[in-house]
């Protein structure tokens, strides 16, 4: 055992180099992005939600008889379906 006490001495000691002064941290790293307002999507469900109210009051006043031309008389159940269809996606 008396050889292996002068083996550490052919070792360098070990130094630690300090890459940062800082911890690493940062207060960008703390703050909330801004995401953009996304526009197109609101813009298109108003749309879809008015096209889609249009067509339910239509095709409810065309089943109420309230418009009574013979042209409309067979669309007014379409106009409800079609506006439905529309109406969901929009709200």
């Amino acid at each position: 055992m008396r050889g292996f006490r002068g083996f550490r001495g052919f070792r360098s000691p070990r130094t630690y180099i300090n890459l940062q002064d800082d911890v690493g941290f940062t207060d960008a790293q703390f703050r909330n992005p801004v995401y953009p307002i996304p526009w197109n999507s609101i813009i298109l469900s108003a749309v879809l939600f008015v096209l889609g109210s249009l067509g339910i009051i239509f095709g409810s006043l065309i089943l109420t008889g309230i418009i009574s031309s013979e042209a409309w008389l067979d669309r007014g159940k379409p106009f409800i379906f079609l506006g439905s269809l529309l109406f969901i996606p929009g709200i």
